[in-house]
């Protein structure tokens, strides 16, 4: 590989090699284990976010977004898992005044949130069980860090994501699913007034 790499650059192939020896460090490239090729991460975002292609996804699902923001009043962030994190790539506001914060470039841990733990949810079985035998991390009470509890919560994200998917989801669960418990009841209240107007 490093070969083609070298040929295509015209540098020696020890310089391509240290390059992508420091650019997987920095976590711009990554390396599937048992894998000599190396693809670019989605941290490539970071850098004033001026890749063609992450600005055409962005463009793609923007009007997706805005859907679904419009049908379930909430924020609505596109979210990519880069290694053990999930990296927020763009947003769509909520238009109400008490929103779901997060920031277009913002790295989380998968198991921080509805929409990282999606992508833990699916990721292959073995990358999610190597994650989930780390310590987890903390960053409010509402936090799930043991593994147990955790792998519930990805088996209700997995069969919940079906249900979607089939068509049966049930008329009083349409609301996003998020960590707080405040906004889950905020949004209920919501959708109780919406049934009485």
């Amino acid at each position: 590989m490093f070969s083609a790499l070298s040929e295509q650059l015209r540098l020696p192939r020890n310089t391509v090699a240290h390059y992508l020896s420091v650019l997987h460090e920095l976590g711009f490239v990554q390396q599937s284990p048992g894998d000599q090729r190396y693809r670019l991460s989605p941290k490539r975002c970071l850098l004033g976010r001026a890749a063609p292609l992450d600005a055409l996804v962005r463009d793609a699902a923007r009007p997706h977004l805005r859907a679904l923001t419009e049908m379930m009043g909430g924020t609505t962030i596109l979210t990519i898992a880069d290694g053990a994190m999930a990296l927020h790539v763009e947003k769509i506001e909520s238009p109400h005044a008490m929103r779901l914060t997060a920031w277009i470039g913002e790295r989380v841990p998968l198991h921080c949130g509805s929409s990282p733990r999606c992508l833990l949810a699916y990721l292959p079985e073995t990358e999610r069980e190597a994650y989930l035998v780390r310590p987890l991390l903390s960053f409010s009470p509402d936090t799930i860090t043991d593994p147990g509890l955790l792998r519930r919560a990805i088996a209700e994200t997995r069969y919940g994501v079906r249900r979607l998917a089939l068509g049966n989801r049930r008329q009083d669960d349409q609301h996003c699913r998020a960590d707080l418990g405040q906004l889950r009841q905020r949004d209920r209240r919501h959708q109780h007034g919406r049934r009485l107007m």
